[in-house]
């Protein structure tokens, strides 16, 4: 088996299957670099083939990628950090076999889910991130002189919380090996008047996440500067991002009566925010509630499938807000799956929909 130049996680290879534009973008810039996935990883995806045509499928397209084996380093490895993180950090037990699969090969790992590998991932892939830009972009004479700089952003309430913005590898005579500084940024406690100042329509769509101590000021300063982007679509799938990462329901009403007036001019009734007033937000919102959990929950295959029918089940708009919130919110996917069957949503009511 040829080793690979790099190891991808089931949640980054989920959305390349699914075949998401941006991550095929993704997956076609890294050239001719090898790309591998965890034996584990290739058996939970196949988990959720629901039958033989399926997994046919899903096989083609999973050999295309180098397969990296357990060894038994790897079990025993997986092993003390289980026992040692999974009270602390609830990691799970194919989150230290995956990490310790990854770590061992000393290739870069990418994930999603950096809440789970944080306790032992994490630190690693940060410093690889400043090395292959040092590596890709800088020439050691003009690395000596110029400041390279890492920051961490974290979403949802109370994100990060604990995050020191250092870390420390300790040598055996006491000293330390290595330690490296990075920005921690919050998004729960950033005031939302200093993500106005950056006047970035992307960064724009997560006011909603920040902290909003005047609304009345702030939300219409930030869907007049989204109305400035010139491309249609682009600016009303803003909209669309600023309206479902909104938490307070208040906030939410103000921004979707202020966008709806802007609406009132030709060159931004756009079928998007149309579908908003009319229907609304149904669809937008499951589509947002999907990707946040996707993200930062990282269900597997079939949980993903199982929680899209039953999300899909739910039209009531009041609802799907309150379930984005939870799944904002949510420190795991069973926290949200209690959540969403407290909408009177189960499996077996979902399968017959």
């Amino acid at each position: 088996m040829t080793e690979p130049d790099l190891v991808l996680d089931s949640d980054v290879l989920i959305e390349i299957l699914r075949g998401r534009p941006d991550a095929g973008r993704w997956l076609n810039s890294l050239g001719s670099q090898t790309v591998g996935i965890l034996v584990l990883t290739r058996m939970e995806i196949l988990q959720g083939a629901r039958n033989r045509q399926e997994q046919t499928t899903l096989i083609a397209q999973l050999n295309r990628y180098e397969l990296v084996l357990l060894d038994t380093g790897d079990a025993i490895q997986a092993l003390r950090w289980f026992e040692t993180y999974r009270l602390s950090h609830g990691v799970g037990i194919m989150d230290c076999l995956i990490a310790a699969s990854a770590l061992r090969i000393g290739k870069p790992f990418y994930t999603f889910n950096v809440k789970h590998y944080r306790a032992f991932s994490a630190p690693w892939r940060m410093v690889d991130y400043l090395g292959r830009i040092a590596e890709r972009e800088l020439d050691l004479q003009t690395l000596a002189q110029l400041p390279l700089c890492s920051t961490v952003l974290y979403i949802g309430e109370g994100a990060g919380r604990h995050d020191t913005g250092e870390y420390r590898i300790g040598c055996l005579d006491g000293g330390l090996t290595l330690a490296w500084r990075y920005r921690v940024i919050r998004l729960w406690q950033m005031p939302a008047e200093e993500l106005l100042t950056m006047n970035r329509p992307a960064l724009l769509t997560l006011l909603g996440q920040t902290h909003i101590a005047q609304p009345a000021r702030v939300v219409p300063q930030a869907i007049e500067t989204l109305a400035q982007v010139a491309d249609v679509n682009q600016r009303s799938r803003l909209f669309g991002l600023l309206v479902s990462l909104i938490r307070d329901e208040e906030v939410m009403a103000m921004a979707e009566r202020l966008i709806a007036r802007i609406e009132r001019d030709p060159w931004l009734n756009t079928p998007f925010l149309r579908r908003l007033r009319t229907e609304g937000r149904s669809e937008g919102l499951t589509a947002a509630i999907l990707d946040t959990v996707s993200i930062r929950l990282s269900p597997s295959a079939p949980t993903y499938r199982r929680l899209e029918t039953q999300v899909a089940g739910l039209t009531d708009p009041a609802r799907l807000r309150e379930l984005l919130g939870v799944a904002l919110r949510a420190t795991d996917i069973a926290e949200f799956e209690a959540a969403l069957a407290g909408c009177g949503v189960s499996p077996e009511r979902a399968a017959t929909r």
